[in-house]
């Protein structure tokens, strides 16, 4: 499902959108999902065998299985990195 979780676009200098940033503390059923879907880390959410807080490793494992067949599905650049911002839900 797109849109149960907390999503945040990234700004470069010239206003054009540089990245995506998606907490994984903000995932659907995980503490501090801002759309209501809030729950523990690492409970099932919509999908049976998908749990809270997993989306960013699975998102990261499609981009590296693409990138090994010379980007075959256009998965683009996806990696693990840590932020804080007062405009993310959990601060």
């Amino acid at each position: 499902m797109d849109g149960t979780g907390g999503t945040y676009l990234l700004y470069n200098a010239k206003k054009k959108i540089c990245s995506v940033f998606k907490p994984l503390d903000e995932e659907a059923f995980a503490p501090f999902n801002p759309r209501g879907y809030e729950g523990k880390m690492y409970q099932e959410g919509f999908r049976a065998g998908v749990l809270s807080g997993e989306g960013a490793s699975r998102e990261i494992a499609a981009y590296l299985l693409d990138n090994c067949y010379n980007n075959f599905s256009n998965v683009p650049c996806t990696i693990m990195v840590e932020a804080c911002n007062p405009h993310f839900n959990n601060i």
